[in-house]
């Protein structure tokens, strides 16, 4: 039995053998279909030619299948992809073939896409512009509210609701059913209806309905008494009425129309009365008498108010006074409840003013008038408007005139009063004293600002008219000339004025001119003849000036000292600039009484062209101070190369700087004191 199944096994192995066919080639395609969305129900298939599909009709692999191809010959195959249609979503492209190695593998994708969805639009009107401006809207779907001629957009292809929104005092229309067609705009339109009422207005009394009274809701259409406006949208109204002659009409009422309801207004007139104040001005007419009267009544004062006039016209007059123009009637519009207020003006009968003054010479002084103690007048001036009546015309003082008396001018009404007045010139005289004596003797001599030269002799008498006169001096050789001075000439009096010429130091050394002066140079002037200076001038000082310019100027001074050294002058602190020119002068004092001579005529002199350096001087200010000893202190230790480093305080030469050098600084002192240098 045994051998038989064995027999048995090994003749069924070669018949399946030789029935299979001899496979040379193979390979796998995995196919992946997106989104997740579509994987429910797309499907794919696979084809090589001559071989079987994957699927033997329509695509039946899912997303993310593998098929294993085999086919004989060996060799790569192309491979052909079908994909099936899903509902609602766009089928990629699967055309083409793909390349499939024999032994390999092939990984592909397809993403399907959602299909555009067929949408139209609705657009609304609402009708009319009121409900419109009331917050009238709609909406599609119970969805957002839209305002009119508004349209929604991407709806749906069908049927859907239009529906409007409640607003107050209005009928909404009824929701609407519309058919949304693709791509295209269904238009629609809804129609709210306005809630109303109306207003009936009674006016009384009857005497103000007979004279005109009439009422409005808007102030443009008025009606009359008893009047009913019908279809009155639901809402508040303000009920005015018209003003009328004599009456005082009823204040606004406010009010507020209800739905199918008439709203009764009643609106009372009340006759009109007012009253009267009268100012009258100017307040001089006042003072003279000046009333009024209403209607030819009791007279009044200014001020004065009179109440319960009837509303109307009435006619004010007044009353006459001397000298003033009464002021015409004037009609006065009386109106309701009111005071009315009005001024009557009286014109004073006025005239002018009119003032010459002589000679021209006064006017030239400044010379002036005044009525009654007001303001002051130029000459010839007019002053207009000046009530009727006398004034008393004042003359001003003025220097060096006499003035008129006082005057009266009678001024007329619509006239000009004038006068005339005539100032007298005051004289006086001026006497001149120069001094000293020896002055006179070199030909001093005075005179006024406004002569030629200076010609009157010390001591003469000159008769001038009273004014304030400006007198000057002749220079003369050897003396300082006393300056301008300003004299007041005085009525019927002799004035003394004097003035003293000072006289000039003379300058010796260096003289004018001189070159080569050594830069701490020694000043010499000759001292001055006791006679010749003020009386009791005892010279104990002197002041000595070196200037860059002739001009002294105080910024050009190098030298303004003074000083006990009366005629010769040298400070061994005074180093001037080589090769520069310089002035100098000098004066004299008496500190002790205030007294001084005066400046001595400059001279000019140049220094040396070479200065020689000052041993001991560091700083290079040509004097040796203790400003030198606190700089060679500060650079002890400072050696040759280094940036501090100054030569003039190395003074052994040894290329530094230390206290052999602060030792042959105080020699080099003493020798500057000394004058060595």
């Amino acid at each position: 039995m045994k051998c038989k199944l064995v027999g048995a096994v090994v003749v069924m192995l070669a018949l399946f053998l030789s029935l299979s066919p001899a496979y040379a080639g193979s390979g796998t395609v995995t196919v992946t279909l997106l989104p997740a969305g579509v994987q429910a129900t797309a499907r794919w298939n696979a084809s090589i030619p001559g071989v079987d599909p994957a699927c033997p009709g329509v695509p039946c692999q899912i997303s993310g299948a593998t098929h294993t191809f085999n086919w004989g010959g060996g060799g790569a195959k192309n491979v052909s992809i079908t994909l099936n249609d899903v509902p609602g979503w766009v089928t990629p492209d699967f055309s083409g073939v793909h390349g499939l190695p024999n032994g390999g593998s092939l990984n592909l994708s397809y993403t399907y896409t959602l299909a555009p969805v067929p949408t139209g639009s609705v657009s609304v009107t609402i009708n009319p512009a009121g409900a419109v401006a009331a917050g009238a809207q709609w909406s599609v779907d119970g969805g957002a509210w839209q305002n009119s001629g508004a349209t929604v957009s991407g709806l749906s292809v069908g049927n859907h609701t239009v529906s409007y929104k409640d607003i107050a005092n209005w009928d909404k229309p009824a929701d609407e059913v519309v058919a949304v067609l693709a791509d295209a705009t269904t238009n629609t339109s809804g129609t709210y209806i306005q809630h109303v009422g109306s207003l009936t207005v009674t006016i009384s009394p009857a005497g103000a309905v007979a004279a005109g009274a009439q009422w409005s809701i808007d102030g443009v259409n008025w009606n009359n008494s008893g009047v009913t406006l019908n279809n009155l949208p639901v809402g508040a109204y303000t009920v005015q009425f018209s003003t009328i002659a004599n009456w005082d009409k009823p204040a606004n009422q406010n009010i507020n129309i209800t739905k199918d309801t008439n709203t009764p207004v009643t609106g009372t007139y009340v006759p009109s009365v007012g009253s009267l104040t009268f100012t009258i001005e100017p307040a001089g007419a006042i003072a003279a008498g000046a009333l009024w009267r209403v209607d030819g009544g009791a007279w009044q004062n200014s001020g004065d108010t009179v109440n319960d006039l009837p509303v109307g016209v009435h006619v004010v007059s007044f009353f006459d006074i001397l000298n003033w123009d009464t002021p015409a009637d004037q009609n006065v519009d009386i109106l309701s409840g009111a005071t009315t207020s009005t001024t009557g003006t009286y014109i004073q009968h006025v005239g002018s003013l009119q003032v010459f003054i002589e000679p021209e010479g006064a006017r030239n002084a400044g010379a002036q008038w005044r009525a009654n103690g007001g303001a002051w007048q130029n000459p010839g001036a007019v002053v207009p408007n000046l009530p009727v009546g006398d004034y008393i015309i004042d003359f001003k003082t003025i220097y060096g005139w006499d003035a008129p008396a006082s005057d009266m001018v009678s001024v007329l009404n619509g006239q000009t009063g004038d006068t005339t007045g005539t100032y007298g010139q005051q004289t006086g005289w001026l006497r001149v004293t120069l001094e000293p004596e020896a002055a006179r003797l070199d030909g001093a001599l005075w005179g006024f600002t406004d002569e030629p030269i200076p010609s009157r002799i010390s001591g003469d008498i000159v008769l001038k008219f009273v004014d304030t006169y400006g007198i000057n001096f002749l220079d003369i050789a050897g003396w300082e000339t006393p300056g301008m001075q300003v004299v007041d000439v005085l009525d019927s009096v002799i004035v003394d004025a004097g003035a003293r010429y000072l006289p000039k130091p003379v300058l010796l050394t260096p003289a004018d001119g001189a070159a080569g002066v050594a830069v701490k140079p020694t000043l010499k002037a000759a001292e001055v003849g006791p006679a010749l200076l003020p009386p009791g001038f005892v010279h104990n000082k002197s002041r000595w000036q070196i200037s860059k310019t002739p001009a002294f100027a105080h910024g050009d001074l190098v030298l303004d000292f003074t000083d006990t050294q009366l005629t010769s002058f040298f400070a061994d602190w005074l180093a001037l600039a080589a090769n520069t020119t310089y002035w100098w002068r000098v004066k004299y004092l008496d500190t002790a009484a205030a007294l001084e001579s005066g400046w001595a005529d400059a001279f000019t002199f140049t220094t040396l062209a070479v200065v020689t350096p000052i041993k001991g001087d560091v700083n290079g200010d040509r004097v040796v101070s203790d400003a030198d000893l606190k700089l060679i202190r500060a650079l002890q230790g400072v050696r040759c190369g280094d940036p501090k480093y100054i030569a003039a305080a190395d003074l052994d030469s040894s290329c530094r700087i230390d206290s052999i050098d602060i030792n042959l600084w105080y020699k080099a002192y003493n020798d500057f004191k000394a004058g060595k240098y």
